[in-house]
């Protein structure tokens, strides 16, 4: 990916309006040739390709690039995904963000490392004092919901901030840069590695409700945080009516 960085390329769009690069198609590719050759049995779910549906219980969730219009814009916020599931429990979970060199790994009771080493969550109790990703969706059927969380935030003064890669931002809270991150319809390769590396650090992530959240779905409305802000998180939107946007045929 940090190859195609220092060349001109092409940018495609595919049906919602996202952006597709070479990289993206290339990366890809190159994940999912690695995984078949040593799990052929296994399933894959991919940003980028068709599903892979091999009746397993073991399924790769894939985002070859996430934060792909900030890379096709050479902005350095982008990672890597790739997240390993047993059933629709995430065993295995790893970020790398390229231009921080930087690689998150996670495996199920055995905590989160950064580069090799042990990490934790931040350790701040109130939401006044925390800093929150809100990840902002632009699709038609979820701006009013996403215009609803921010409106909530801003109105109590909170600090927040949108850095365009939900991989990263995941990861950001599992190390302590972040408190907190909220999302509405998130794919689940956008979430399944990050999910696993913030419980194993020591945070919680549930939906909007509370709720444990599995794999399994095509996406999901999350609460990801340090968990002794969780609940004070959680309860600003209790009555906001949030859903994840079923019918939207983009997410399809």
């Amino acid at each position: 990916a940090l190859n195609y960085l220092e060349k001109d390329f092409d940018v495609e769009f595919k049906e919602e309006n996202s952006p597709v690069t070479v990289a993206d198609k290339k990366v890809n590719t190159l994940i999912i040739s690695r995984i078949t050759e040593r799990f052929p049995e296994h399933n894959i779910v991919s940003e980028e390709a068709d599903d892979q549906r091999k009746g397993s219980k073991f399924t790769w969730y894939i985002d070859p690039i996430d934060g792909t219009a900030n890379y096709s814009h050479r902005d350095p916020s982008f990672a890597v995904s790739i997240a390993l599931a047993e059933d629709n429990n995430v065993k295995y979970g790893c970020i790398y963000i390229p231009r921080l060199d930087e690689m998150y790994y996670a495996e199920e009771g055995k905590g989160t490392e950064l580069n090799g080493k042990k990490i934790t969550v931040s350790d701040r109790k109130r939401l006044s004092e925390a800093l929150i990703h809100v990840g902002i969706s632009t699709f038609e059927n979820t701006i009013g919901d996403s215009l609803k969380l921010l409106k909530r935030f801003m109105l109590r003064g909170e600090r927040i901030k949108d850095s365009g890669f939900c991989a990263g931002q995941l990861a950001y809270v599992a190390v302590g840069r972040a408190d907190g991150f909220i999302k509405i319809s998130q794919h689940s390769w956008d979430v399944a590695a990050g999910m696993l590396l913030i419980k194993e650090a020591g945070g919680r992530v549930t939906d909007l409700q509370g709720n444990e959240v599995l794999m399994g779905k095509k996406r999901y409305n999350l609460i990801a945080s340090n968990g002794k802000i969780h609940d004070e998180i959680k309860d600003n939107f209790e009555d906001l009516d949030i859903k994840i946007r079923e019918e939207n045929p983009w997410f399809a």
